[in-house]
């Protein structure tokens, strides 16, 4: 059985559309055509799937509408096994009902907004197994299995996780400051404290380039000695006339 989660709406839009004379069907089709979308899930007793859908409008001698799939889950009850439609990222909704299906806003409601919104095929299939029930859990699945927290100390990853709620940050740029600290576990108390400055983006990419690490507890200090190393190290590589902007 299908549950439609969103675009209910537009099945009793198109049932009007489709009631209508030939006449006023050409009229709707070429003055005020309308893509639909919709969303939906699908539980049987093997699988569940969860689909994201556009509706496009055609006229043929009558309208009539063209089915086409952007994104889904597919989730294989006996294999316990997640896999993603076309190898897309699947749309909010979607992830939001297997979030929900899952529990995991049971654990997930404590965190950052911006881990709390991760979403990957690995971390799918890791829930469904049973491997993520906490945000311990959590942690020592970004050190292991995703590439840009990879072998960072789960402990520092942990406390980044509880950072502020309404506090944005991208995770590239957590996860670059926990790569050149010299002490990952600062990072978040650095955060929590210094939020308005993380933005220096710039900063950590030149740490990187550089392959130096920074200490979060002299912070401004740290500031001034990567740009110097930046800029001695600049000169001596692309020469005085270097016209790079940064």
């Amino acid at each position: 059985m299908v549950e439609y989660l969103n675009g209910e709406s537009f099945l009793k839009e198109k049932e009007r559309l489709l009631e209508l004379s030939k006449s006023d069907q050409k009229f709707w089709y070429h003055t005020r055509p309308c893509t639909y979308h919709t969303v939906t899930v699908m539980n049987n007793e093997t699988h569940i799937y969860w689909g994201s859908h556009t509706h496009k409008p055609r006229y043929n001698n009558g309208l009539f509408f063209t089915k086409h799939a952007e994104s889904g889950i597919t989730y294989d009850k006996k294999a316990k096994t997640v896999k993603f439609w076309y190898g897309k990222h699947p749309a909010t909704l979607l992830i939001t009902h297997f979030e929900e299906s899952f529990r995991t806003e049971r654990w997930k409601s404590m965190i950052n907004h911006v881990f709390k919104h991760y979403f990957g095929v690995a971390y799918a299939n890791a829930v469904v197994k049973g491997k993520i029930n906490t945000p311990d859990d959590y942690a020592n699945f970004f050190s292991k299995k995703t590439l840009m927290f990879k072998g960072i100390d789960p402990q520092a990853i942990l406390k980044c996780l509880y950072i502020k709620k309404d506090l944005y940050i991208n995770l590239i740029d957590i996860a670059h400051m926990l790569q050149i600290a010299k002490d990952p576990l600062a990072v978040a108390d650095w955060l929590t404290c210094n939020s308005n400055d993380y933005y220096n983006t710039h900063i950590y990419n030149k740490a990187m380039a550089l392959d130096i690490k920074i200490d979060y507890n002299d912070y401004d200090n740290e500031v001034k000695r990567i740009m110097n190393e930046y800029e001695l190290k600049n000169k001596k590589f692309y020469g005085e006339a270097s016209m790079l902007p940064f």
